[in-house]
């Protein structure tokens, strides 16, 4: 069942519980059995619609280049203005107040995949190499500081000179992970994937550098930046090199199933002594086979990175996933109790607070206690 037939299905509880109560207690009134449904769906629809959030938030490893380098210097703004304050008498007063605000440094790079702060010392080498231009920042109700923004524009950023690749996470809704369409492999847990030797995920920590070679390898880990980054710009494809050894191929398996065939543009190529192994979400397995025919017939170094390069831009095309609508995603049983829980303990606060508020039923209909009507009792004594 969807979570729209289980919001409806829990409220059910409190419009029989509700109803029961309007019926047997005479401190329940309509509209408080009113609200008590109305808050069971509410929290129920947001108790879903977070959980589903979380299923369905999913990470790429996207990769660019930088085209190049911001400095906003230190500076600090003064102004004045008038406020109004109440003096000891309840007077209304005006003054006029001095106002600060500290604009302190900061270094970024402009990049293929959007802006990554830096430290002073990578972009004073950057400026060593490129050269440093400056102009008059924006700089409203100026008092003191530096009046001057500086830039840095890497020269010829194009594909075939990456001069500085970049990578980052990037965080997405994917509605496919929430559905039962795909399985693969079996589930590998952390403790069988130390005893295995299974490598993690490459992680983007450092955007500057990644750690996408692995294993013992001939390869530059830059130059291997260099063409995830070239790649990055239109295919969106994470390359990631594994090298096992002398161990064998059923390693990359369950390497495979440990990673979950891995983030949702990974391409991984995995070798060992006499075997080739890729994987990923790429749509067509003829990529996969024609990079494994690479790896096998080619020297594990940098002489290999240019077939690769070709190889990929040739004929891999990105996983497509299903659309929200097309996907059926059946709601996981955890959701269904946190959301029973959260209902049934606002359902218990709100009873109690219903019960013991202000409200009750009169003979008359429904009136604050305050406003109802209470008969005085009239003498039979008779003066004459």
């Amino acid at each position: 069942m969807t979570s729209a037939y289980w919001i409806v299905l829990l409220a059910l509880f409190p419009i029989i519980g509700g109803l029961f109560a309007w019926i047997k207690f005479h401190t329940i009134v309509w509209w408080e059995w009113i609200a008590s449904v109305t808050a069971a769906i509410v929290l129920g629809a947001i108790t879903f619609s977070i959980a589903e959030a979380i299923i369905t938030s999913d990470q790429e490893i996207w990769s660019g280049y930088v085209t190049g380098a911001e400095h906003t210097p230190y500076w600090v703004a003064e102004w004045e203005e008038e406020e109004t304050y109440t003096d000891s008498d309840g007077k209304e007063h005006t003054r006029t107040v001095t106002r600060t605000q500290t604009h302190y440094p900061r270094w970024w790079v402009n990049t293929t995949i959007g802006e990554i702060d830096i430290q002073e010392s990578r972009f004073e080498n950057m400026g060593k190499k490129f050269g440093i231009d400056r102009s008059l920042g924006w700089r409203p109700n100026f008092d003191s500081g530096d009046r001057f923004d500086y830039h840095i524009e890497v020269e010829n950023p194009d594909l075939a000179n990456v001069h500085y690749p970049v990578h980052k996470k990037l965080s997405w809704r994917n509605p496919f992970l929430s559905s039962n369409t795909v399985r693969l492999g079996r589930e590998i847990s952390h403790e069988e994937a130390r005893k295995e030797n299974l490598f993690e995920h490459p992680d983007a920590t450092d955007p500057f550098r990644s750690k996408r070679v692995i294993g013992t390898n001939a390869i530059d880990p830059l130059k291997w930046d260099r063409l995830c980054a070239e790649l990055g710009a239109t295919w969106k494809v994470n390359l990631i090199l594994i090298n096992f050894g002398d161990r064998p191929i059923s390693t990359a398996a369950l390497q495979r199933d440990y990673w979950k065939n891995g983030k949702k543009n990974d391409l991984v190529l995995c070798v060992g002594t006499d075997w080739a192994y890729v994987f990923g979400w790429a749509k067509s397995d003829l990529v996969k086979k024609e990079l494994e025919t690479i790896l096998l017939e080619n020297e594990i170094n940098n002489e290999i990175i240019p077939k690769i390069r070709d190889a990929v831009k040739r004929d891999f095309v990105p996983y497509e996933w299903c659309k929200e609508e097309e996907v059926a995603r059946p709601v996981p049983t955890g959701s269904v109790i946190t959301a029973f829980i959260i209902m049934a303990l606002s359902q218990i606060g709100l009873a109690y607070l219903f019960h013991h508020n202000e409200w009750t039923k009169t003979k008359v209909g429904w009136k604050h206690p305050s406003h109802s009507y209470v008969p005085s009792y009239r003498s039979n004594i008779r003066w004459r």
